[in-house]
């Protein structure tokens, strides 16, 4: 990943001032993990389907 030190600086300071998060914002964050591991899940099976066809 390319990225500019100077750039890195403002966003981290940018993110010590943001507030804390409210529990929707918990919830979010729990949808977004359940939905992105069923993805990895999703890429494992096809992963694995994909060996096989080719074997």
């Amino acid at each position: 990943m390319h990225y500019q030190r100077r750039g890195l600086v403002r966003i981290l300071a940018w993110a010590d001032q943001a507030h804390e998060g409210t529990e929707l914002s918990k919830i979010h964050k729990r949808i977004l993990e359940n939905l992105d591991e069923e993805r990895l899940a999703r890429l494992r099976s096809i992963r694995s389907l994909e060996r096989d066809l080719a074997a």
